[in-house]
């Protein structure tokens, strides 16, 4: 009996340390991390829009080609494709294009985090997000008022 009693208190002391042991995280916090990941977005939708111009403005890739050759490379066999040659340089011209961006961007955001959030926190609310609804909830209403913010300035 005394063995269940003990045990159940370890149980107890447990759980209230676990529940102290979690983030709580200000509407502050919640804020910069909510405006650095509006940005990446919307920076990878400019990176998208910028292929999908190369794409349109290339005299060699069509945008059938580019999706064929990007299934190709992803299934690793670029071979497979009846591509020639030529379209195959121009696809390679712009991955590389891309993948310069790309580098770019991550340079940028790394940059952005560790200025703008700080990388602890970052990485604490980062984990915080995948397994705490509260916080997710308080985040997503963040991130949503951020975007109307930004759709109101635009359409003035």
């Amino acid at each position: 009996m005394k063995l269940r009693i003990v045990g159940l208190g370890m149980l107890m002391i447990l759980g209230t340390i676990s529940v102290l042991a979690q983030d709580t995280f200000s509407d502050e916090d919640l804020n910069k991390y909510a405006t650095v990941m509006k940005w990446a977005a919307g920076e990878k939708v400019k990176m998208s829009a910028a292929v999908s111009a190369a794409v349109k403005e290339s005299e060699v890739v069509s945008g059938a080609v580019y999706n064929k050759l990007s299934k190709a490379i992803k299934a690793g066999d670029v071979n497979s494709t009846d591509a020639t040659q030529e379209e195959v340089d121009g696809f390679i011209a712009i991955q590389e294009n891309t993948e310069n961006s790309k580098a770019e961007f991550k340079i940028v955001y790394i940059e952005k985090i560790g200025s703008d959030i700080g990388n602890g926190l970052y990485n604490r609310l980062k984990k915080a997000l995948k397994s705490d609804d509260e916080v997710k909830a308080r985040y997503q209403a963040i991130f949503e008022s951020i975007e109307m913010e930004e759709t109101d300035e635009s359409e003035k």
